[in-house]
């Protein structure tokens, strides 16, 4: 069974991971939910575009306005 993108026997389990030259070692613990894909980015709002579109906008106009 697969939770996501990670095997379920591998929920909980700790991985340790030596990489680069000076021997760094990574310890890493995978947390799994209940339901798939529930680890998943959100999806971006509509109103967040329109926000950046505006702010992009004004921004835009007044270095425009300010060289001229």
């Amino acid at each position: 069974k697969m939770l996501g993108c990670v095997k379920a026997a591998e929920c909980g389990a700790e991985t340790t991971l030596e990489l680069f030259f000076n021997k760094t070692v990574f310890v890493m613990t995978k947390e799994c939910c209940n339901t798939p894909f529930c680890n998943a980015a959100h999806q971006i709002r509509l109103y967040t575009l329109l926000h950046l579109c505006v702010a992009l906008m004004t921004t835009w106009h007044l270095a425009e306005a300010s060289l001229g």
